[in-house]
Parts: C-alpha cells; structure tokens; sequence
C-alpha cells in the first residue's frame, strides 16, 4: 500500500491499506495496525479529505503513543505540526515543532525522506514563522522543546478533536 502510495497510485494503495487493516485487527496486530491506520490518514491526506486525514493520523498517534513506541510517536509528532498549521494554530504548530525537534534528539529518530513527498512539500512551520512575531516564535519553539511526549501526543489529540467538531460526524 506504501509502495503504491509513492506511485501516486492513491485508489490502489487505499484498497491495499484497507485490506492489510482487516488482517491486522484480525490477527490483533496493535503495531501493523497503527501503522496502516497512519498510512490510510496519509491516502485520505492525498485525496484533500483533510478531517478523516487528522482523524486517521491521530487514531495512529495514540495507538502508537498506548503501546510505549516513543520513536514512531515522535515522528509522528510532525502530523501534529501539520495539523495544527492547517486549522490555523500556528502557536500550536511552533511548540509542536519544537517537541518534535527535540524529542527527536532525545530518541535519536528522524522521518523517512519519503514523509515529505505526501504533503507536496508543505512546510507546515513556515505558516507560523511568517505570522508570528520573531520573538514569539522563538517563545513557542523554545515552550515546544521542553514538552514531554506524553505533553505533546495530548495537545494533538486536542487539536484532533477540535478538526472534528469543526468538520462534524465522519461520513457513515
């Protein structure tokens, strides 16, 4: 479904994705699991859904978070940049850069170079950047950097609900 993904091949890698996910509920596989529901958030992503996007990517965050996986929740971080930047919480999206770059230090994980190419190369820090005053960037940066995991993973999934109270109830 990945591999399908990074073709542009959007339909196919969401059946494939879809169908990986009944196998790993079946088999109670809790990390394939989280890890295709964060890669159906990124197929709804490249099909502008944007609400089942954060929906999907949070759902993932949280599995991910619930099993002590701190390397792929850290990375995960980044989600929360964007999702915080898309619905217009650039102090979010700045303290959220900042937990993410730090905590990546501390577990020594970086994203796949591939990340990047889902979102069409969209900074999300940039919208914060350039709307905030210098200084108070740098502020929620610096606030961001010494936000726990635990503190960061519950301000997404704060703006998650916020994304789907302003979208409404997910299509039946």
């Amino acid at each position: 479904g990945v591999a399908a993904m990074v073709r542009g091949e959007v339909d196919e890698a969401e059946q494939r994705l879809l169908a990986d996910r009944a196998r790993f509920e079946r088999l109670d596989d809790r990390r394939y699991l989280a890890m295709t529901n964060g890669s159906l958030g990124w197929v709804a992503f490249m099909r502008g859904d944007l609400p089942r996007a954060i929906r999907q990517s949070v759902r993932s965050l949280v599995e991910t978070h619930a099993m002590r996986d701190l390397g792929t929740a850290t990375i995960s971080l980044n989600v929360g940049v964007l999702i915080a930047s898309m619905l217009g919480r650039l102090e979010d999206a700045a303290r959220l850069s900042g937990a993410f770059e730090s905590l990546c230090e501390r577990y020594g994980v970086r994203p796949p170079g591939r990340l990047a190419s889902f979102i069409g190369g969209i900074d999300p820090v940039a919208a914060a950047r350039a709307a905030m005053p210098a200084e108070a960037f740098a502020a929620a940066v610096e606030t961001g950097r010494r936000m726990s995991l635990d503190e960061a993973v519950a301000l997404i999934v704060e703006l998650g609900d916020m994304a789907d109270q302003a979208a409404g109830p997910p299509p039946a």
